[in-house]
C-alpha cells in the first residue's frame, strides 16, 4: 500500500455491540503517511469514523474518532462539535 492509500474490504461492515440502532460502519484498510502502520477504519461515510490503531506509547490497540480531512488532532471540545456518528459507549 502506498501513504495514505485506503483499501475499501469489499461487503464489509460492522455494528458496535452497544448500538441498539445498529448503525453501519464500513470497514476500509488505511496506509500512514510515515512508516509502516496501517489503521482500520470503521467508516460510517467516505469521510468520518473511528480508527482501531496500535498506540506506540502503550503498544496497545486503541479506537478513536477519525474525520479523513484533518491534518492534526483536534481538543475534545472542537471533536465533538464536529462529530456526527454514533459514539460507542465504552
Amino acid at each position: 500500500m502506498e501513504p495514505r492509500e485506503v483499501v475499501c474490504v469489499p461487503g464489509g461492515v460492522m455494528y458496535f455491540s452497544c448500538d441498539e440502532d445498529r448503525h453501519p460502519f464500513f470497514i476500509r484498510i488505511y496506509k500512514t503517511l510515515v512508516g509502516s502502520d496501517r489503521w482500520i477504519l470503521f467508516m460510517k461515510d467516505d469521510n468520518e469514523g473511528y480508527a482501531l490503531y496500535l498506540n506506540p506509547a502503550s503498544c496497545k490497540y486503541e479506537l478513536a474518532w477519525y474525520m479523513m480531512n484533518l491534518n492534526e488532532p483536534l481538543c475534545k471540545e472542537d471533536e465533538l462539535k464536529l462529530r456526527t456518528c454514533y459514539v460507542p459507549e465504552f
